[in-house]
């Protein structure tokens, strides 16, 4: 009996020896994840601020791998390539205030969300360059703040639904490029005078719902060119043909671009369709609600007509 209580006791001391080894050797691990730069303060494995204005480059390599929050504000940064954030898989919000005179800003692919004013106080940017994202919407006022940039590219992306004001509080901007996206829907795409872009240009996008009016494409820009899209070729098509999209003869627009709805009409230039045999969409719906008055009018006479017959019987 003594002899099992001496082996249970070694048994017990041997796991708690194992058991602070391990404990030891996990903080060693996390102390070495946590040598952060010396501009930068790790407030934790998933929180780092590198706010001090003295960093050139992104120090990838001395921040925790299980980052989920980083900030970079008011730092000088020639350039930021898309390999810049390798590594920080787990990268969830980057807040760039402040930062200014970047010839190249690249951000990495599979971005799922940008907040709104994620780029204010960004400014004087050779190009920035947004790709290979995977967004649900792009948000009211996401570029509010940033200001002269030669070129602005969102290009091979999922955009979801662009949202109504997303380009609001955009300014001097030299090329607005908007390339190679599934857009769910345009809700307004409103570029003013005050945001002072001097080119869009809106290239190989497939379009699965147009605005719902023409006037929610307001492009008061020097320069546009919308070619190669595929927009629907329903009633919608009416919406995109008397909107700013079309930069020049609706002929011309119809030859460069294609259709992606119906499905009997899918890849096939605009101008194969002809759209003076389509109503337009607010048409239809008149249309169907005057319709419903004619039903509406001759029903009623006929309903009088069988209650009064249905009365006589019953009073005879």
């Amino acid at each position: 009996m003594y002899c099992r209580a001496q082996i249970c006791i070694y048994y017990l001391l041997w796991i708690v020896t194992l058991s602070l080894k391990f404990t030891l050797e996990q903080e060693t691990t996390t102390a070495k994840n946590w040598d952060c730069s010396a501009e930068c303060i790790c407030l934790s494995p998933k929180q780092v601020l590198c706010n001090t204005g003295g960093l050139k480059d992104i120090p990838t390599q001395q921040l925790p791998q299980t980052i989920e929050e980083l900030s970079l504000t008011k730092n000088n940064f020639p350039i930021i390539k898309g390999d810049a954030f390798a590594g920080l898989k787990l990268l969830r919000k980057l807040t760039m205030d402040g930062v200014t005179n970047i010839v190249r800003l690249i951000f990495p692919s599979g971005i799922r969300t940008i907040e709104p004013d994620a780029f204010d106080g960004l400014q004087h940017v050779g190009l920035l360059k947004l790709t290979y994202m995977d967004l649900s919407s792009l948000q009211s006022y996401t570029f509010r703040g940033l200001s002269y940039v030669h070129s602005l590219n969102i290009q091979e992306s999922d955009l979801g639904i662009v949202e109504k004001d997303a380009f609001t509080g955009l300014a001097h901007v030299d090329r607005l490029n908007i390339l190679n996206n599934k857009i769910d829907l345009i809700e307004k795409l409103f570029l003013r005078y005050e945001n002072s872009i001097e080119m869009l240009r809106f290239h190989g996008n497939h379009v699965l719902e147009a605005p719902h009016h023409a006037k929610d494409i307001n492009l008061e820009v020097s320069s546009i060119s919308a070619i190669d899209n595929h927009f629907p070729c329903d009633c919608q098509a009416h919406n995109v043909l008397e909107s700013d999209f079309v930069n020049g003869t609706i002929t011309e627009f119809q030859k460069k671009n294609y259709c992606i709805s119906p499905i009997e009409y899918n890849g096939k230039p605009m101008n194969f369709v002809d759209f003076g045999l389509i109503a337009k969409c607010h048409d239809n719906v008149v249309q169907d609600n005057l319709g419903s008055g004619v039903v509406g009018i001759f029903t009623l006479p006929i309903t009088l007509f069988l209650i009064l017959l249905f009365s006589m019987n019953f009073f005879q």
